[in-house]
């Protein structure tokens, strides 16, 4: 069968053709500001330290609860920095959103937007974790507090 140059068939299911090299690269914009929406959205999550004392200990106004507490190293110390993770251990479990809450350079923290339930608090930062404490989150605001161990 001797070789005729021919172009490749379309495929019968590809209804638009592929982007272009300059499609694509007009994209990067638009992602780079929909990154930038996300880790705004993300970063705010306020810490203890961020927020007025007119709101602190308050249920958050969408009414979904607060966990406060604070987290010390073994010495008794505040430890600042720390990573606040909840985990529902709810039957069955409730969402846990997601955000990153750290405690301010006074050991402090405050993670709003958890719904009633019951969960788990706990804390690591770089190698070390904290014990884990149980916690009901409801109406009212909830305690947490924990001891980073080196």
């Amino acid at each position: 069968m001797p070789h005729t140059d021919r172009k490749p068939m379309p495929c019968p299911h590809r209804r638009t053709p592929p982007p272009s090299a300059s499609a694509v690269g007009r994209l990067g914009p638009v992602v780079a500001g929909l990154a930038v929406v996300v880790l705004f959205a993300v970063g705010c999550g306020r810490s203890e330290a961020e927020s007025s004392d007119a709101t602190a200990g308050a249920p958050a106004p969408d009414g979904s609860s607060v966990v406060t507490g604070t987290v010390v190293d073994s010495a008794g110390d505040p430890a600042s920095d720390v990573l606040i993770t909840p985990i529902s251990v709810g039957d069955p479990p409730n969402p846990v959103p997601e955000k990153a809450v750290l405690t301010g350079a006074d050991g402090t923290y405050e993670w709003t937007g958890l719904a009633e339930g019951d969960y788990e608090i706990s804390g690591s930062r770089e190698g070390s974790s904290t014990n884990v404490v149980q916690v009901r989150v409801g109406s009212e605001p909830a305690t947490a507090d924990l001891e980073l161990s080196d």
